[in-house]
């Protein structure tokens, strides 16, 4: 009898999947500016994650029209039935003949101004298919999908970011180019806060960060793919090539690049990649990831631009200047080690609150002061580095805020 279930499973399985396939349907990725229809019984939620309330429960096959996404890890901004909210993207597809950006009716070819991986979906949580080597030459077929396009590699269909796609080899499709692959006997730059690793692969571990904008020496590469060795600061180890760049144009060193000279100590924030980086006489000495001002709403993002510490304040409570009610209105909240920086209230400040820093922390959707919703202006940044950075810096300290 236990057979004869099994075999009733199996074919049952192999009906649903000849199904899937046979639609194709199923198989496209959701996209933004497309619509989309869920594959099951689907809770619509206040934010991207599982730890935001349930608005609403979609039923299954309901159509959703894709305004955003993917957020962290696989989260889309959908509205249904007039209602905005956020859905997990394993259960939703983007039926054919949706919109959701150029079909690419003429083919168009791009270069990969680096390793690329050609991932099954427009998003960096879909799984990767194969890795386009630096310089690879790709027809593109569709986009863009939020920053994606589709691609065709060695007889292989895929997304890639544009971000590192270069059309006929000037100018990129999606973002800016990298400025040319680092070649060995070379200085290069990192264009992120950048870990120098003991071995060339990302199961090393990391010895130490170059900061953002800082030149490093190429001595060898590549390795295990795309990795190089450097030598920064005296210390020699390996990066991954996709984050260095030849030309240091776009890229900011440190606080010399406004000033042309260092000063004793200064602290240097990069809204870019949500890090904070404290020098002194030009070496790093400690490093964090920070999360700043809502990049979504203008008024609220970080200022960028030359400052100083202009007052020390411990305990601080911080005041709601918005009334309850309001989009931007906050409970009075207690910080414990405060560095105003700019008049009008702006600090760089620990927060009790927040249990999550660094990239994305800023970029989600709603009133700002959670998670994943970034502050109101202010840099919150991790207790045990706040608490070290209070005393570290002085009155006057120079704070260098960029992208």
């Amino acid at each position: 009898m236990r057979r004869i279930i099994s075999l009733a499973c199996a074919c049952a399985l192999l009906l649903a999947l000849a199904s899937v396939t046979a639609s194709g349907a199923k198989a496209a990725a959701p996209a933004p500016g497309s619509y989309a229809r869920t594959t099951t019984a689907l809770n619509e939620r206040a934010g991207p994650g599982m730890g935001y309330r349930v608005l609403r429960v979609i039923p299954s096959g309901g159509s959703v029209y894709v305004s955003g996404g993917p957020y962290y890890g696989g989260w889309y901004r959908i509205t249904y039935a007039g209602t905005g909210g956020y859905v997990w993207g394993s259960y939703i597809y983007r039926a054919s003949g949706a919109s959701g950006g150029s079909s690419g009716g003429s083919a168009r070819y791009a270069t990969t101004t680096s390793a690329l991986n050609l991932r099954a979906g427009p998003g960096a949580s879909y799984r990767v298919l194969r890795v386009i080597p630096y310089h690879g030459r790709v027809r593109v077929v569709g986009g863009p999908y939020n920053g994606w396009y589709k691609v065709v590699y060695g007889g292989t269909t895929g997304y890639a970011s544009g971000y590192y796609l270069s059309r006929g080899g000037g100018g990129s499709t999606g973002g800016p180019s990298n400025g040319g692959s680092p070649s060995q006997g070379y200085y290069a730059y990192a264009t992120v806060d950048l870990n120098l690793r003991y071995g060339p692969g990302f199961g090393y571990q990391a010895r130490s960060v170059i900061p953002y904008g800082a030149r490093v020496y190429v001595s060898g590469g590549p390795y295990s793919g795309y990795w190089y060795r450097v030598a920064y600061a005296g210390a020699s180890g390996y990066v991954y090539g996709s984050y260095l760049s030849r030309s240091s144009s776009g890229y900011r060193a440190d606080y010399a690049v406004w000033h042309g000279s260092y000063p004793y100590r200064w602290i240097d924030i990069n809204l870019s990649t949500q890090s904070m980086a404290a020098f002194q006489r030009g070496t790093l000495v400690r490093w964090t990831y920070v999360t700043t001002g809502n990049y979504r709403y203008p008024s609220r993002r970080t200022p960028t631009g030359v400052y100083h510490v202009l007052a020390k304040v411990r305990d601080h409570w911080f005041i709601s200047p918005w009334p309850p009610g309001s989009f931007f209105y906050y409970p009075p909240s207690k910080s414990n080690y405060d560095l105003m920086f700019r008049y009008g209230g702006y600090y760089v400040h620990d927060a009790p609150w927040r249990h999550h820093f660094g990239p994305g922390s800023n970029m989600g959707y709603g009133s700002p002061g959670g998670d994943y919703t970034g502050s109101h202006g202010c840099v919150n940044t991790p207790y045990s580095y706040m608490q070290w950075l209070y005393y570290w810096a002085s009155v006057g300290t120079p704070i260098v805020i960029h992208y």
